[in-house]
């Protein structure tokens, strides 16, 4: 579990994360619930670190992830416009938008 906070546009916060861990074959025991104990012990730490003025959960989500075992960033191109790309597991609300915007510019540079 993390307790991050990113302050959106709008003003509103988002709190995160907390993560689960399945092998492939076994990701069916995960399930999809969104966990409300887990909500609760999140915003009850974050109460302890920040101050807002209300810790309303207004949306959540559930997202599914592959992540590779031996290599922390998977790359693959099936063709000149079909790219796979996963990794930074557990790192995705910190470490995905440089990467991303990176990787893209690497993308679109190599094939001008």
């Amino acid at each position: 579990m993390h307790i991050l906070f990113k302050q959106a546009a709008d003003g509103s916060v988002i709190i995160g994360d907390s993560h689960e861990y399945a092998d492939a074959g076994n990701s069916d025991d995960l399930g999809f619930d969104l966990r409300a104990d887990i909500d609760r012990f999140m915003t009850d730490e974050a109460k302890k670190i920040f101050t807002l003025p209300d810790f309303n959960i207004q949306n959540r989500w559930l997202g599914i992830y592959s992540q590779c075992k031996d290599q922390d960033i998977f790359l693959h191109s099936v063709g000149s416009n079909i790219h796979i790309v996963t990794g930074i597991g557990g790192k995705g609300m910190t470490g995905s938008a440089g990467f991303s915007k990176e990787h893209i510019s690497n993308l679109f540079n190599k094939n001008l």
